[in-house]
């Protein structure tokens, strides 16, 4: 499959483990540049061997806390520096916070920061440059928008699907028709809100966590089960599932 992203420049959050570690093999294979970026150095480390081991581009690696404020524009910064622009962002970074009701505001501010926060200043790091290069695709990894109980990222992703659809518009106010849109929509930077995916998709994470869930698609009853591993939902998610959730990517 070509997906004509071939010496395009990716920027991947939460590009360690998980949906987007997924993702940025996903990139590197189609050959795109890629810059991963995580807490776990040891982890982007192994997984930047495994991309030039399959034959990719060498990965910039950015080992960065999202935690601290000044951390989106200095991940901007270095994946400019090391690709001279970022063609695409996947906001990848985050995961499940399942708390209390009532928990304390310290525990909301964590979750929020991560999930929601963060991702909106790292994409506002990237935007002018996209904007300026007339070229930019952003995709923000969410998840079930059905919550199973109170979870600080059911509420963080919402944010991001209502500030993503806000931003999209607001860049896009000068495109005054759908046809005019896809006029120009090889030079215009687009935003996507995910989950891209052809259905659940238990990460290392959620199975730590302890989540179980009935797989519509195999008719599983419980992820404890001896033929877990053979479920579709186990299986991490493919480039042809991204591509197809995401056809304007290149």
């Amino acid at each position: 499959m070509d997906l004509q992203l071939r010496d395009k420049a990716a920027l991947v959050s939460g590009a360690s483990q998980g949906i987007g570690r997924a993702i940025a093999k996903g990139l590197a294979r189609e050959g795109a540049k890629v810059v991963l970026v995580a807490r776990r150095r040891n982890l982007l480390e192994a997984v930047a061997a495994e991309i030039e081991q399959a034959g990719g581009h060498k990965p910039t690696l950015v080992d960065a806390d999202l935690y601290d404020p000044e951390t989106p524009a200095r991940i901007a910064a270095l994946a400019e520096q090391a690709l001279g622009r970022i063609d695409i962002l996947i906001n990848a970074a985050g995961g499940s916070r399942p708390i209390p009701y009532d928990a304390p505001l310290p525990v909301w501010d964590e979750g929020m920061t991560l999930n929601f926060f963060r991702l909106r200043e790292l994409t506002h790091a990237v935007l002018p440059a996209m904007q300026k290069n007339r070229f930019g695709r952003i995709v923000n990894i969410t998840g079930s928008s059905e919550p199973r109980g109170v979870n600080v990222a059911n509420a963080a992703k919402a944010a991001v699907h209502a500030w993503a659809k806000g931003l999209s518009k607001a860049t896009h106010s000068a495109l005054a028709s759908a046809a005019r849109k896809r006029a120009l929509r090889d030079h215009e930077v687009f935003i996507e809100n995910g989950p891209l995916l052809s259905g659940p998709k238990l990460t290392p994470r959620l199975l730590a966590l302890g989540w179980s869930y009935q797989c519509a698609w195999c008719s599983i009853s419980s992820w404890r089960s001896s033929r877990r591993s053979s479920c579709c939902a186990t299986q991490p998610p493919s480039c042809a599932w991204f591509a197809s959730s995401c056809r304007w990517i290149a």
